[in-house]
């Protein structure tokens, strides 16, 4: 008995240093670089891709692939943490058919942008917003934003900087931090004493205070048509998660939400290509109903103008200009 006694202390502070030492490979792993390899593609939908060098306003370098289209519409679509732009082609292709223009950036710390380290979103705004400055210099006056995971809550974070974006769709957005690791370690069976280390670390590392990273919060900044999505089995993202989310939309002048069955933290589109390409061909429907109607009668008239003009112009016949 007092031999145990006598070595209590040093399993104790082996104890302890084995927790620290967990919590902070847990903050190193969440937020370490990505820079996964890149496929060499020159090409989306038959249109070239043009390569990009922005720099942010706190002097991150990132890289982008801009695809334009013969359109004002533009979509800025924001990758998952550990992904970069190659993740998003398949969304990119879908908006290029319904005549987007778009822009896949690597967010910072991922692909072949620079920054020493991925923040859950928060220091990820500054790259969309240089992303939506450098594609209102290219003149485009409608710009939306698509965001996965850690995407989506870049885009929450970014509405009070940009409150005029066209749309938003969110998938799987976390609705708070603490929540998004009490659910991790839920669904892993670890105790929660461990997410103390965890928070210290990751504080340090990225030079966040964990309680400000709450999407919940900042979507009710949003006024504009949203689209939020999740699965109803993911485990870092509940559905109770997803739910107080959307619920907090109340500014939005459009807002949908839609769960997927049986999924997790995953692909929609690849997952439910149908059931995808279906609830989103409605909401652009619904965003471009809402924009319509909000418009004065003749410049209504003028829209049907143009529209009538666009399918001319695909035969290769050009009618008149719609300018007032």
């Amino acid at each position: 008995m007092w031999r145990l006694l006598k070595f209590l202390p040093f399993i104790v502070l082996k104890v302890a240093g084995i927790w620290w030492l967990l919590g902070y490979y847990y903050a190193w792993f969440t937020t370490k670089k990505a820079h996964k390899q890149l496929d060499e593609r020159t090409h989306l939908q038959n249109i070239p891709i043009q390569n990009i060098e922005l720099q942010t306003t706190d002097k991150i370098n990132l890289s982008a692939w801009y695809v334009p289209a013969k359109s004002d519409k533009a979509v800025i679509i924001l990758s998952g943490r550990g992904e970069n732009r190659q993740h998003s082609v398949d969304r990119a292709e879908y908006y290029l058919e319904k005549g987007y223009s778009v822009f896949l950036p690597d967010l910072r710390g991922t692909g072949k942008s620079g920054g020493p380290s991925t923040s859950f979103g928060w220091y990820e705004r500054k790259d969309l917003i240089a992303c939506h400055q450098f594609l209102k210099e290219k003149g485009y006056t409608n710009i939306a934003a698509h965001g996965y995971s850690l995407g989506a809550a870049t885009i929450s974070y970014s509405l009070k900087k940009i409150p005029n974006f066209h749309f938003i769709v969110l998938e799987s957005c976390y609705s708070s931090m603490c929540k998004a690791v009490r659910n991790q370690m839920d669904a892993h069976y670890l105790p929660e004493p461990l997410a103390y280390p965890m928070k210290y670390f990751t504080e340090k590392i990225t030079g966040i205070k964990i309680k400000i990273l709450v999407p919940e919060e900042f979507i009710k900044h949003s006024k504009v048509p949203t689209l939020i999505m999740a699965g109803d089995k993911e485990n870092m993202v509940t559905k109770q998660d997803t739910l107080a989310l959307y619920q907090n939309c109340e500014q939005a002048p459009l807002s949908h939400l839609h769960f997927f069955s049986g999924a997790r933290h995953e692909n929609f589109l690849a997952s439910h290509p149908k059931e995808y390409i279906h609830l989103m061909n409605n909401f652009l429907q619904d965003v471009e109903n809402h924009y319509y109607y909000a418009q004065p009668y003749t410049q209504q008239v003028w829209s049907v103008w143009d529209t009538i003009k666009d399918k001319f112009a695909r035969f290769g016949l050009r009618l008149g200009k719609s300018e007032l």
